[in-house]
C-alpha cells in the first residue's frame, strides 16, 4: 500500500469518527429541546385530560336525579275506598210500632191527631164509675186491643168532672152516661159514640163500624 492510500484511509476513518461524534452531540443537544417541544405542544400538560374528566356530564347528572313522576301513595291512600259494583246502601229499619197506646189529654190529643192524620178515640169517664174501671182493665189492657189502638189511633182520656177541658168536651157533646167512647176524625169532627162497657172483641168491632159507617 502506498503512502497516498494510507493517508486516504486515515482521512476516511477520521471523517467517520468526527461524523459519528457530531451526530451524537446533535442528538444530545436536541433531546432537551425535543422534550420542551413536546411539553409546549401540551402547555396545559395533563390539564386538558384532567379538566375533561372533572367536568360533570350533564346527561349523567340528570340521570341520577329522581325522575319526576306520579306522587307517592300518600295522596292515593287518602281517598275513600270505591264502592264495590252492585253494593247497595243499608236501608234504615222501619220504626217499630208501639205495642201500647199512649193516652194523652184533650188539648194535646186533638193537635197531635191533626199532625199525624190519625183517628181520635176518647174514653170519657168519671172517678166514681165502676164500669169505667172494668173497661180499662178488661178491654184497654188487652194485648190485642192495645196494639190495635197504638197502630191506628190517638187515644185521649176525658175526665167528665175535671173542671177543665174534659168536662167542657163532655158537656159540648151532651155526654151524661159513663163510660162513653167517642170517635173523631183526624180533623176533629165527631164520627160516633159508644156507651157502656164493651169486651175486647165487641169493642173493636163496634169502633170499626162507626168509622166505616156500617
Amino acid at each position: 500500500m502506498t503512502n497516498k492510500k494510507k493517508l486516504e484511509l486515515v482521512f476516511l476513518s477520521s471523517a467517520l469518527l468526527l461524523g459519528q461524534s457530531f451526530w451524537e452531540n446533535c442528538a444530545q443537544a436536541a433531546a432537551p429541546n425535543g422534550a420542551q417541544a413536546h411539553k409546549s405542544a401540551h402547555p396545559s400538560g395533563q390539564t386538558p385530560h384532567k379538566t375533561a374528566g372533572a367536568k360533570t356530564n350533564p346527561a349523567s347528572a340528570t340521570a341520577i336525579k329522581k325522575p319526576a313522576g306520579k306522587p307517592s301513595g300518600l295522596a292515593a291512600t287518602s281517598k275513600p275506598p270505591a264502592a264495590k259494583p252492585g253494593a247497595t246502601a243499608t236501608k234504615a229499619a222501619p220504626a217499630a210500632v208501639p205495642s201500647k197506646p199512649v193516652w194523652t189529654d184533650v188539648t194535646n190529643g186533638f193537635k197531635y191527631a191533626k199532625q199525624v192524620r190519625k183517628w181520635i178515640l176518647a174514653d170519657v169517664f168519671t172517678d166514681w164509675c165502676g164500669w169505667c174501671k172494668r173497661l180499662d182493665h178488661d178491654t184497654f189492657e188487652d194485648p190485642t186491643v192495645e196494639k190495635w189502638l197504638a197502630s191506628g189511633f190517638v187515644c185521649i182520656k176525658v175526665n167528665a168532672e175535671d173542671g177543665g177541658a174534659g168536662e167542657q168536651l163532655a158537656k159540648q157533646y151532651g155526654v151524661n152516661g159513663f163510660p162513653t167512647i167517642m170517635i173523631f176524625e183526624p180533623s176533629g169532627k165527631l164520627k160516633g159514640t159508644l156507651e157502656g162497657y164493651l169486651k175486647p172483641t165487641e169493642f173493636m168491632q163496634k169502633v170499626n163500624q162507626k168509622i166505616t159507617g156500617q
